[in-house]
């Protein structure tokens, strides 16, 4: 459940970062 939290914070901060830097990473960590 915490690693559940900490990814929602990771989307967040995904976000806010420009389009350019595409979610790849973060897609590859939620699978």
């Amino acid at each position: 459940m915490k690693r559940n939290a900490g990814v929602r914070k990771r989307k967040k901060s995904y976000l806010k970062l420009p389009r350019r830097h595409k979610p790849l990473k973060i897609r590859t960590s939620e699978n």
